[in-house]
This record gives C-alpha cells, sequence and structure tokens, in this order.
C-alpha cells in the first residue's frame, strides 16, 4: 500500500476514540482501516445482513425500554400490555425496512424472516420476564472510557443484566453462518472489552457476556443458540495488551499516513470489498476506484445512529 498523499478528496476526520470495530479491522488489515476508517468509505450497495441485524437490535431495545417504562415505572401489568408492547416495538424497529431484491443471495432477510425472528423473540422474552431470569440493569448503553495508556475506548453493550445474582453482560448477534460459537467467542475483544467496561461502569465483577445467537439462512431460521463467553482477570489484561498495540499501530499509521496491505486478510469474510482496490497497484487508481465504488461513511462508535458498511 503507497503512502497516503498530503492532498486527496478523502474526507477525514479526528477521532476522539476507537472502538472494537476500529482496531479488529485494523488488527486483520492496516490498508482495511484506512479505507473504511480513516477515508470513511463504504460499498455503493445495501448491506442486507447489517441492515437486518440494526433492525432487530432496534426491536430488542425498543421493547426493554417500554417495558421498563411501563411496567417497571408505571406498574402496569405484563400480561396486560403483552400485545401493545410486541406492536409498538416491532412497529418502531420495522419503520425504515426495505426487502432485499427477490433475486440478491440475501433475499430471504425480507420483512416476513425479520418479523418471524421479533415474533419468536418476544416470545421468549416475555417467558424470561414471567420467570425472572434476567433483571436489566443496563440496555443500550454507550461508554467512552480511558485505557491505561489515558487513550478512550468506546462503544456500545446492549444490556447489562444480573442473572443468579451475578452481573453478564448481553449481547445480540444476527448471523447467517453456523459455527461453534462457544469456540468462535472464546476468546473474541469485542467482548472482552464489553466485560472491562461494564466492570468500570458498574463498579462490580462482570462475569462474562451471553451472547445471543440469531441464526437466519435460506432454508431455515430463526435459530436462537444462547452462548457464554466468561471472561477472567487475566482475559482483560490480554485484552490491554491486544488494545494497547492495535492503538499505537492505528496512531502510527494516521501520523506517518502509511498503511500496510496485509494479503492474509483478502479472504476474511468470503472476500474483502476492498480487495479490488488494493489490486489497483497505484494510489491514482485507488483513489480513483474509491471515488467510483463507494460512498463517505463515517463510523462513530460515539453515534450509533447508524451500523458501519451502510451507505448513508
Amino acid at each position: 500500500m503507497p503512502t497516503l498523499p498530503m492532498v486527496h478528496p478523502f474526507n477525514i476526520r479526528k477521532r476522539e476514540s476507537l472502538d472494537n470495530s476500529i482496531l479488529s479491522s485494523h488488527g486483520r488489515c492496516n490498508a482495511l482501516s484506512l479505507y473504511n476508517y480513516h477515508l470513511n468509505r463504504a460499498g455503493r450497495s445495501e448491506n442486507f445482513p447489517i441492515n437486518f441485524g440494526v433492525h432487530y437490535h432496534a426491536f430488542r431495545e425498543t421493547l426493554e425500554r417500554l417495558y421498563i417504562q411501563w411496567c417497571i415505572t408505571e406498574g402496569k401489568e405484563l400480561s396486560k400490555m403483552t400485545g401493545l408492547l410486541y406492536e409498538v416495538a416491532f412497529a418502531t424497529a420495522s419503520k425504515d425496512w426495505v426487502d432485499p431484491p427477490i433475486e440478491h443471495k440475501k433475499g430471504y432477510l425480507d420483512l416476513g424472516r425479520f418479523r418471524k425472528s421479533c415474533e419468536e423473540a418476544f416470545e421468549s422474552w416475555v417467558g424470561e420476564k414471567n420467570r425472572g431470569i434476567f433483571k436489566v440493569i443496563g440496555t443500550e448503553t454507550t461508554f467512552g472510557l480511558p485505557l491505561p495508556s489515558g487513550r478512550i475506548f468506546s462503544g456500545t453493550l446492549d444490556q447489562v443484566v444480573e442473572w443468579n445474582n451475578r452481573l453478564w453482560v448481553r449481547d445480540f448477534k444476527t448471523v447467517g453462518r453456523k459455527e461453534d460459537w462457544h469456540e468462535k467467542y472464546n476468546p473474541e475483544h469485542q467482548f472482552t472489552g464489553y466485560v472491562w467496561a461494564a466492570q468500570i461502569l458498574s463498579g462490580r465483577k462482570i462475569e462474562g457476556t451471553i451472547v445471543d445467537v440469531v441464526y437466519n439462512i435460506k432454508t431455515k431460521g430463526p435459530e436462537f443458540h444462547p452462548t457464554l463467553a466468561n471472561r477472567s482477570t487475566g482475559d482483560i489484561e490480554l485484552w490491554l495488551e491486544w488494545v494497547e498495540s492495535e492503538y499505537d499501530s492505528y496512531e502510527k499509521c494516521v501520523k506517518t499516513g502509511i498503511w500496510p496491505m496485509r494479503t492474509t486478510a483478502c479472504g476474511d469474510y468470503g472476500g474483502c470489498f476492498f480487495r479490488a482496490c488494493c489490486n489497483e497497484g497505484s494510489w491514482p487508481s485507488i483513489q480513483q476506484w474509491l471515488l467510483d465504488k463507494t460512498v463517505e461513511s463515517f463510523w462513530d462508535p460515539m453515534n450509533r445512529d447508524r451500523e458501519e458498511g451502510l451507505p448513508e
């Protein structure tokens, strides 16, 4: 990857903090973080799996906030509010919904599949509330916290819950690939960082993360697979070493303008979107490719109005 020239047509904004998405992308390939998070570029086409996840998170967040308002604060009985809770949460989450084209490979992630996912998640949620399985301490908590170096690590916790008198982070994942999720998420920097943050915010020990996986593919789904990702003090110490090291690397790239390409990451997730861009070779050709194939799309971890990868 050539050195980023001083003069170019891209809008660079100073970042006050970095999150797991930025640091993980940077760790896989410095050039990828250059395109996505320094030059703030994303593909022009809609990313329908990300759209699905964004709307599902909106459903879970709205549902929990309505429950807190109506049933906890105002004292209304859950049994009398279930219909309205679902209707309002679903309407809020789906108000800007756009179906993928029928011929698209992710065409099955349509409103019908989204509704089915929400309906089944809601049924499970009502059961949790009736049995008192989880006590939600916080929902959609955005944080920006100082690392030992003083630099800021940021992110958003889907939920912090009390389960069996212990605190856990709870995270909702929508996926389309069958995996051993326990193995995938142990270890996983994202969830270690969440545990680190939740412990600082709560002042209490956090046992780990409950990852609520929602699995959908063309021929089946939704399937729900709760997965535990426990974390120890040693895990957090190793995570701090990683996050500080990647932060050093990111800041060095910003300062020098040199963003090395790591070809071992070209095949990640079925193939990096920017693979063709790197094949252009020279900076003028790379610049033109970015102008032709991408749009400006700024990912602000402290203001999650939208998810990364979505055109504005």
